[in-house]
């Protein structure tokens, strides 16, 4: 608010809310309490307050009292992107796979969304190029079962160049390019292995592509497929430390045909396995592309063989050596199972009050298992493994590889993702900033006209991108009213206030995403209301632009609010989800955090599916302000104390003296004013004579002084 609340320092004012949870039902015959039917802590009565601020009054509803009611139980999504690991090259038109039912293809940018039935345990979606550019990439992902939208950011590699090769000789290719570094193994492939699907041995050149995601490469480890775990003999889902992955392509050079390769063998060099105790248990391991778990194919066996080292000297060196064959267009690993686990707790905040209360979720958590170089803890060496969780109400509880003899064996590298925005990292054990203050809860629905979300199935987020041209940020406000409904017009929805954010590549400008109301259907789902919003930067500010298509959509969609002030904007709302090229941005999502966040960052890009972190003031812009800073025409009384000392106090002393000849002669004319009736015989020649007299001291004193 804009006013301290009475009875209290604060300008927050405390609406109440009722809390997530279940409600307890009946007793089952098993014992347990549980009804039929899922019930969730809701509200169950409101009352409305208005809160005066002097300058306006803002409406507001306030819960009274809570109490049990049917859970809304949202649909489950799973969005996304899917970009090249190396440049974010877009997968375009890709097509998605669950099991072998094809269920979507990716955009144009690569993006997706899937609906996910609420039975579904686990999902494996398998993202297939069709143009061959990148490696099929099955991807198991997590979501949140109570429903809601959940954002991943899919990493493909890029297919390996295809070489020619000769069916009939023996051929090796190497495992790992990193540069001035030896391959981690190699594939032995001997003379006559190649047939076609119906078994015919295949004689002739063989175009061959094996791309290997290398462990020692740091960036690899988004576009690692799978979740690296494997299910034991007994059943359990146990997890796997890589040492390389690779997708092979073998293919006839006249007409493309897939072949297969039998006997086909694998090494790995020892050299790279630093934990000796894992070389007796590695194993060569293939992934299922429909359940997303890694199978085994063969253990290795110990072999001598001369290699390069260091690219430059030939000397002899041992082996791990496997046996497999490629029947299908697979993913291989080099793997050894890890019992060897210990959790890190994650938590993610709204801001940095670090209040148990404000924890956000549905926040994706990645974890990537690192080990460092000997002596240096903060250098890794190379990636083993990743996993992924989805906030709760109290943060969320990730695996990590750990070791009690030796604690500097593994670290671990943390990222939070939320709506494609990766959040800023705080320290370990954070303390409070009583200066940030965050929103303690987006929103308890209620059925009311005046409900900022009048729809709790779905949740609609609107802004939009004003460009600032000025010295300074500033702070942009719009005032959000009923424009059209005949019930809520007139009424305030709500204001909203942003800072504009300063636009690093381009000098004395700035943005401000600002949220207004959205235009729709209300709560009743009877008549559409046109949120009438005003847009005001705080300041010395003048409107020099406005948008050409949203001037043109405004006009040809009446009504037409009046924009007579050149310090503001007025606009009914649009009803059309428009995009950048109007500098408006529209998200719906289940949830309300998620549509913001995924809002503003299309808004700080300046396009309609792109993400920033970055303001870029140059696109998707709606309205332009001039902010020029006051000229100073006068230097203050301190800069000309600063500047000439002696001359300001001179000056200082005169107009002192000056001043109090004035207010003297004042009130020495004051006193002769008496009524006309007493202005006549001896008593008016004294006052006058008296006021003579002290006219002429006065101005002898002051002749004096001078």
């Amino acid at each position: 608010m804009d006013c301290v609340q009475p009875g209290t320092d604060s300008k927050y004012y405390n609406a109440g809310r009722c809390p997530h949870n279940k409600c307890a039902g009946s007793l089952a015959s098993d014992l347990r309490c549980r009804d039929g039917e899922g019930y969730c802590c809701g509200v169950q009565d409101m009352e409305t307050r208005t809160i005066d601020c002097g300058r306006y009054s803002l409406p507001i509803r306030a819960v009274t009292r809570c109490g049990c009611k049917k859970c809304v139980q949202p649909p489950v999504m799973v969005r996304g992107r899917v970009v090249a690991a190396d440049n974010n090259d877009p997968l375009r038109f890709g097509h998605i796979y669950i099991g072998k039912e094809r269920v979507g293809t990716t955009g144009y940018k690569g993006g997706f969304t899937l609906h996910i039935a609420q039975d579904t345990a686990r999902l494996v979606v398998n993202f297939v190029d069709p143009t061959e550019k990148f490696i099929d990439t099955p991807k198991v992902f997590i979501f949140d079962k109570r429903g809601g939208s959940i954002y991943h950011d899919v990493k493909v590699m890029r297919k390996q160049l295809a070489v020619n090769i000769n069916a009939g000789e023996t051929n090796t290719i190497e495992l790992g390019e990193i540069k001035g570094e030896d391959p981690i193994g190699q594939i032995v492939i001997p003379p006559n292995s190649f047939h076609r699907e119906n078994g015919e041995l295949y004689k002739g050149t063989v175009k061959a592509s094996v791309t290997f995601i290398d462990p020692r490469n740091i960036t690899t480890a988004a576009a690692a497929p799978g979740d690296l775990n494997f299910v034991d003999g007994e059943g359990d889902m146990l997890p796997l430390r890589t040492y390389g992955m690779f997708s092979v392509d073998f293919r006839d050079e006249s007409n493309k045909e897939a072949l297969g390769a039998g006997a086909v063998q694998v090494l790995l060099d020892t050299q790279h396995v630093k934990m000796e105790e894992h070389i007796p248990a590695m194993k060569l391991w293939s992934l299922n592309p429909e359940t997303g778990v890694w199978e085994e194919e063969s253990d290795f066996s110990y072999t001598r063989a001369t290699g390069s080292h260091g690219r430059t000297k030939r000397e002899e060196r041992t082996f791990l050596i496997g046996n497999m064959e490629i029947r299908e267009r697979r993913l291989f690993n080099l793997d050894v199972p890890e019992n060897r686990r210990c959790y890190v707790k994650v938590r993610a905040y709204m801001s940095e009050k670090f209040l148990y209360s404000e924890q956000v979720e549905g926040v994706v958590i990645n974890l990537i298992n690192l080990e460092p170089q000997p002596g240096f803890s903060s250098n890794p060496r190379a990636w083993g493994r990743f996993d992924s969780v989805i906030t709760g109400h109290n943060g969320a509880c990730l695996p990590a590889f750990c070791d009690a003899q030796r604690p500097d064996a593994y670290t671990a590298y943390v990222t939070a993702i939320m709506g494609g925005e990766e959040l800023e990292a705080a320290p370990s054990s954070p303390k409070m900033n009583p200066n940030i203050i965050g929103e303690n809860d987006l929103t308890t629905w209620t059925g009311d006209y005046l409900s900022w979300w009048p729809n709790p199935q779905e949740f609609r987020a609107c802004f939009i991108k004003i460009r600032i041209q000025g010295q300074k940020e500033v702070m942009v406000r719009s005032k959000n009213k009923g424009g059209t409904h005949r019930t809520t017009k007139g009424k305030l929805y709500g204001i909203r206030d942003i800072r504009s954010t300063r636009d690093l590549r381009e000098a004395n400008t700035s943005a401000a995403c600002v949220e207004f109301k959205c235009s729709g259907m209300l709560f009743d789902q009877a008549e559409v209301d046109r949120s009438l919003i005003s847009l005001l930067p705080q300041g010395n500010c003048r409107r020099v632009g406005i948008n050409n298509l949203l001037q043109e959509y405004l006009t040809k969609h009446p009504p037409v609010a009046q924009n007579n002030e050149s310090h503001a904007f007025t606009m009914l709302a649009p009803v059309d989800p428009l995009g950048h090229n109007y500098g408006i941005y529209t998200v719906t999502d289940q949830n309300p955090r998620v549509a913001k966040e995924i809002a503003i960052g299309r808004c700080f890009d300046g396009t309609s599916d792109g993400f920033s972190r970055e303001m870029k003031s140059d696109s998707g812009v709606a309205l332009t302000f001039s902010c020029p800073e006051r000229k100073i025409t006068r230097e203050s009384l301190f800069q000309r104390l600063q500047t000439n000392p002696g001359q300001t106090l001179s000056q200082m002393a005169r107009d002192m003296r000056e001043l109090e000849g004035l207010q003297v002669q004042r009130s020495a004319t004051q006193v002769v004013a008496y009524p006309s009736a007493q202005r006549s015989g001896g008593q008016g020649r004294r006052v006058t004579g008296a006021s003579s007299a002290s006219r002429r001291r006065v101005t002898t004193r002051g002749q004096l002084r001078q």
